[in-house]
């Protein structure tokens, strides 16, 4: 096979790619978690200049040769070995499958639409504030936010409290809106309305609104070393302000699928 996509059962963005390159006549195999975690076999080898090789055989027949490969796009970050009923022994075997899964993924590292970065690899919440600082970096504006924790400190009343129990919500709104008591410390952030959702395929931008610069967006794509960016932009009383950023979008629109079928073409006509 020239390209290989790894994916998990039921995600629809690698299935739209997947789908897109059939079309294109690709030679393409599409490989989910499931089928690694019950796969008949793996083996991981070394030649004396220390290159390493991978070959999987999964319980279908088929066989995953890492030098036969010439584009790679994996989708999966973590294992689910639910068959394990014991909680010690499922995380142990979640470790073990994702320690398997790494180096397989190093073994074809320049074949990779993404390149491996082990620190957030396996993490199921994003670092929201290491992505916010990232846009900063980019040129970004971000949303303001302010944490206290001081006995009734007096917030600004350009802020807004982010979270709040239900049952205490219209009480805080009546009584204090900008008012924290003694030992309650809370975070504040900037009004907003007007969600404007950004997605990001390599250089191709798609967006709704013209609301951030382009360069500044490809530039926290850079930073951030992802191909597939969604973003969201605010609008606040100083304008549209970078809200979330979802490193792992689970639903992208078509235009964003055509610009990763092409990045994965792309990659395999490099190897060529």
């Amino acid at each position: 096979m020239d390209i290989l996509i790894l994916c998990n059962q039921n995600d629809a963005i690698a299935n739209g790619v997947y789908q897109q390159l059939i079309h294109h006549q690709e030679n393409v195999c599409r490989v989910t978690a499931e089928e690694l975690i019950y796969a008949s076999s793996w083996n991981h080898s070394l030649t004396e200049k220390g290159k390493s090789n991978t070959e999987i055989i999964l319980q279908n027949g088929t066989i995953i040769r890492s030098g036969e490969l010439k584009a790679v796009w994996s989708r999966i970050r973590f294992f689910q070995m639910l068959h394990f009923i014991n909680e010690a022994d499922r995380h142990y075997a979640q470790t073990e499958m994702f320690a398997l899964y790494v180096s397989f993924l190093k073994s074809i590292n320049d074949h990779l639409i993404d390149p491996v970065h082990t620190y957030d690899f396996a993490m199921e919440e994003e670092n929201i504030l290491y992505l916010k600082q990232q846009a900063v970096h980019a040129g970004l504006p971000v949303l303001d936010y302010h944490f206290t924790s001081s006995p009734k400190w007096q917030s600004s009343k350009d802020l807004i409290p982010v979270t709040l129990s239900k049952k205490s919500i219209s009480s805080f709104h009546k009584k204090a809106p900008h008012l924290i008591w003694q030992n309650q410390p809370a975070l504040f952030t900037e009004a907003t309305s007007d969600i404007v959702k950004i997605w990001m395929a390599g250089n191709t931008i798609v967006e709704e609104k013209t609301v951030a610069p382009k360069s500044a967006l490809k530039k926290l794509s850079k930073n951030l070393k992802k191909i597939l960016l969604e973003v969201h932009f605010a609008k606040t009383s100083e304008g549209y302000k970078l809200s979330a950023i979802n490193t792992f979008p689970v639903y992208a629109p078509q235009p964003v699928v055509d610009a990763l079928t092409t990045l994965v073409q792309q990659k395999k006509n490099q190897s060529v």
